[in-house]
């Protein structure tokens, strides 16, 4: 988020992309990005359009905002994606996916662009997007 002069509409910034969403519509306002990206993005914001405002605002005002950008990025817990048992020890998140796994992982870029992700051992994969 810039709310600078020249931002009046709360939006967010998907630097990857180039892109920027509208956070009361999660319209894509500028920019470009892949349809599948741009559904995740549009839930994200749509899950978050109350602490984006008030992030918006905080912001704005020249507030600390900490408290509010750690609330946002609060993922779904193991347990909220439905997943049973011991949680394991890591939990990572890649390209719009929580990973949860004991080992290590080891993610390897392809000549298409895409990245392996592989990890010995159990690994457990629940989407951000879900609501």
């Amino acid at each position: 988020m810039h709310p600078d002069i020249n931002h009046d509409r709360p939006h967010v910034h998907i630097n990857e992309h180039g892109a920027s969403f509208a956070v009361d519509t999660g319209e894509l306002l500028a920019g470009n990005c892949d349809n599948n990206t741009r559904r995740l993005i549009e839930n994200w914001i749509a899950r978050h359009r109350d602490d984006l405002n008030q992030l918006w605002n905080i912001i704005k005002r020249g507030g600390i905002y900490k408290p509010a950008v750690i609330k946002i990025r609060r993922d779904k817990s193991y347990e909220e994606c439905g997943f049973t048992g011991r949680e394991p020890r890591n939990k990572t998140i890649f390209d719009g996916i929580v990973i949860w796994h004991n080992d290590e992982l080891l993610k390897e870029h392809q000549n298409n662009g895409s990245v392996l992700v592989i990890g010995a051992g159990d690994m457990f994969v629940c989407p951000q997007s879900l609501s």
